[in-house]
């Protein structure tokens, strides 16, 4: 591949995966306005410290498995090989789930003192959390195909749809049912929901229990277990500045801190959406050989 070719797929590649989380950022941006005349400033630092404890947790229900099934997708020809991979990274994130599950029920009250966020200990927002996390989860690993044949229109059709309903869902819960900090946490559970079922309906052909392996289950997690602490360390130093914001000058001012971050987060994106549409690129040309 030559460098120009190369320079133009990266920069496709970048605008399309930024393309419907910019959009929707962007959106939520223009929005804000709105939240804030409904929700109080406290309901903004709920939310943040709910979103910060479900991006530290969401690693442990990953173990890197999306980003493992990536790299054997990618480096493997035989189309009955990659759905083995596919499939075996599929039913081994659901045992993950039903083994992890049960642990974040028995230790979410202690999980919120920690937060010192008492008005995150009820049971639906726990409920709410499983939701997020589970269509989260299988969510990018079924999306890792996606990606790996780098059919990214796809996946952004799917993200851009999921998130939009997210969005129209919240409006709905703050007009007419509920209007605190939930509205945002039901948004993000039918989104969550939803962008699973898109990758699920794409990729349901090429799943089957009867492709389950063991081999295969083993290499996916020496690939995807070391890259947790990677995943971790970022968000809980973020973790530790919220809780110490939280404690020291209160839930509201660490609500104003949730928007001030909203309103930055469209101009933070290109990076990481460059490095994510530089990954299957890489792969497949260490693979060919080109670079």
């Amino acid at each position: 591949m030559n460098f120009n070719s190369l320079f133009r797929n990266i920069v496709k590649d970048s605008f399309l995966y930024g393309l419907a989380p910019v959009f929707v950022k962007v959106l939520n941006l223009i929005l804000l306005p709105l939240y804030a005349t409904i929700l109080s400033p406290s309901d903004f630092g709920n939310q943040l410290i709910f979103t910060i404890i479900y991006s530290i947790l969401l690693p442990f229900f990953n173990v890197g498995l999306d980003g493992a099934i990536l790299r054997f997708y990618i480096d493997n020809e035989c189309e009955n090989t990659k759905s083995e991979y596919l499939s075996t990274g599929f039913y081994l994130k659901i045992a993950l789930i039903i083994f992890l599950l049960p642990i974040l029920f028995s230790s979410w009250g202690m999980i919120t003192e920690l937060a010192s966020s008492p008005s995150l200990k009820s049971e639906s927002i726990l409920i709410l959390m499983s939701i997020i996390l589970i269509g989260d989860g299988l969510g990018n690993q079924l999306a890792a195909k996606q990606k790996a044949e780098r059919k990214i229109l796809v996946m952004t059709k799917i993200q851009l749809f999921s998130e939009l309903t997210g969005v129209l869902m919240v409006l709905c819960s703050l007009y007419y049912f509920e209007r605190s900090f939930m509205a945002l946490l039901y948004g993000q559970a039918i989104a969550s929901v939803i962008k699973f079922s898109g990758f699920f309906k794409i990729s349901i052909s090429d799943i089957s229990y009867q492709r389950i392996n063991l081999q295969k289950a083993k290499r996916l997690l020496e690939y995807g277990i070391p890259m947790l602490p990677h995943k971790i360390q970022s968000k809980a130093l973020e973790f530790v500045i919220v809780i110490i914001l939280n404690k020291y000058i209160g839930l509201s001012n660490t609500g104003y801190y949730s928007m001030a971050k909203k309103i930055l987060s469209p101009f933070s994106l290109g990076a990481e959406y460059l490095n994510k549409a530089l990954i299957p690129i890489k792969l497949n040309n260490l693979k060919s050989n080109s670079i």
